[in-house]
C-alpha cells in the first residue's frame, strides 16, 4: 500500500500507528504517536505470516493423512494453525466468564438539571449530569450519597424511581 502511494505521490509523509492490544486507550495512544515506517518489521511480519501459511498447509496435510483413517468420525480435513490455539483460549476463557456470571442488583444516582423558560420565546433548558463510577453495588452506600442529596438543600429531589435492568453477560 505505501509502494502504490508514494509512486502516486512522492511528497506523501506515510506513518504507522503502532499497537499490539486491541482495546481503545492503546488504539488512541498509537493514533495520537504515530511512527515512521520500519521496514525491518514488514518483512518480518511477511516473513511469519509465509511460514504461518507453509507450515499450516503441511500440518493440515500431515494431520489429515494420519489421523483420518485413525478416529471414527474424523471425515475431511483436519486442519492446523499456530493461531488456532490461542483464541481457543479466548473463547474459552469468554465462555466462562459467561458461564459464571451472576447478575447483582445495582444502584444508581442521576441529576438531571431542569431551567424553566421565563419568557415565553425561550426554551426550557435542561442538563444531565453523570459520575465516573456509575453504579453502586452496596446499597446503604447509595442511601448515604442519597440522604447527603436531600440534606444538603441545594438542589430539590424531584423524583425517585426505581426499576429493573439487566446487566448483560460478559
Amino acid at each position: 500500500v505505501m509502494d502504490v502511494g508514494l509512486a502516486a505521490n512522492p511528497r506523501l509523509k506515510v506513518r504507522r500507528a503502532r499497537f499490539s492490544a486491541l482495546i481503545p486507550r492503546d488504539i488512541f495512544h498509537a493514533l495520537a504517536h504515530l511512527v515512521p515506517p520500519d521496514q525491518r518489521q514488514a518483512d518480518a511480519v511477511r516473513a511469519r505470516t509465509e511460514l504461518d501459511l507453509r507450515l499450516g498447509a503441511a500440518f493440515t496435510r500431515l494431520q489429515t493423512l494420519t489421523l483420518q483413517n485413525e478416529f471414527e468420525g474424523l471425515d475431511g480435513i483436519m486442519s492446523y494453525g499456530p493461531c488456532q490455539f490461542p483464541t481457543m483460549w479466548f473463547v474459552v476463557q469468554r465462555a466462562k466468564r459467561i458461564e459464571a456470571f451472576v447478575q447483582e442488583t445495582f444502584w444508581q444516582i442521576e441529576l438531571d438539571h431542569k431551567k424553566r423558560a421565563e419568557l415565553s420565546s425561550e426554551e426550557e433548558a435542561s442538563a444531565v449530569f453523570t459520575w465516573a463510577r456509575r453504579r453502586l453495588f452496596d446499597r446503604q452506600s447509595a442511601l448515604v450519597l442519597y440522604e447527603l442529596c436531600v440534606e444538603r438543600r441545594v438542589a430539590v429531589v424531584t423524583s425517585v424511581n426505581g426499576h429493573e435492568k439487566k446487566r448483560w453477560r460478559p
